[in-house]
């Protein structure tokens, strides 16, 4: 629900590039001769060349965001549901058991996934699902799926399965229901202390 600000993406870019730039002036005066032509183009160009992967995919998913925004305002709950579910259906398990990243994914580290995620945050924002759930369910969910998560390694491992193992795809649907559970618990927290 936040303003979409072009001067916040362009203060980011800015940081990025001064942490790029820096970075590879320091390497290259502690230790002559390791950063070449390369490195500096990508020091110099960091979005384009991917020296801060979500940087790069923030700013794909940043120029598709009011879209998203707009879209899930337009969407009944039943609509919105069906559509997440289906983006999850597609860009998680599909993408990951199809034999390889089936759909240019980029194993959770791109832009078409941010924006996938991006979508599925907002359909939480927008119709709060999880308002109703008990807190003690959402605990419940949290810790059956963290040790559904590291029950998966043996039992992939026995089975053959590469896709059940707890890799380290942000895509995977492990990964997905794991942030799904932590979104709803701690987006009902209530913290009294500090700053907001």
């Amino acid at each position: 629900r936040s303003r979409y600000r072009y001067s916040s993406v362009a203060l980011q870019w800015t940081k990025v590039w001064l942490y790029a730039v820096l970075f590879t002036l320091l390497a290259s005066v502690l230790d002559p001769g390791s950063v070449g032509r390369k490195d500096w183009t990508k020091a110099l160009f960091p979005a384009l060349n991917r020296f801060y992967w979500y940087f790069t995919a923030y700013l794909g998913c940043f120029t598709i965001a009011p879209i998203i925004r707009k879209a899930m305002r337009q969407m009944t709950l039943r609509q919105a549901s069906v559509c997440t579910a289906t983006l999850i259906l597609i860009f998680s398990m599909l993408s990951n058991t199809l034999g390889g990243d089936s759909f240019y994914v980029d194993v959770g580290k791109g832009t078409l996934w941010l924006v996938v995620m991006y979508a599925v945050g907002a359909y939480f924002g927008q119709f709060q699902p999880h308002a109703r759930i008990p807190k003690g369910v959402l605990w419940a969910l949290a810790v059956v799926s963290m040790l559904v998560m590291a029950g998966l390694q043996p039992v992939s491992e026995r089975l053959g399965f590469d896709y059940l193992s707890t890799d380290p795809r942000n895509n995977s649907i492990q990964t997905v229901v794991m942030a799904i559970v932590m979104l709803m618990l701690f987006s009902r927290m209530e913290i009294r202390w500090g700053k907001k």
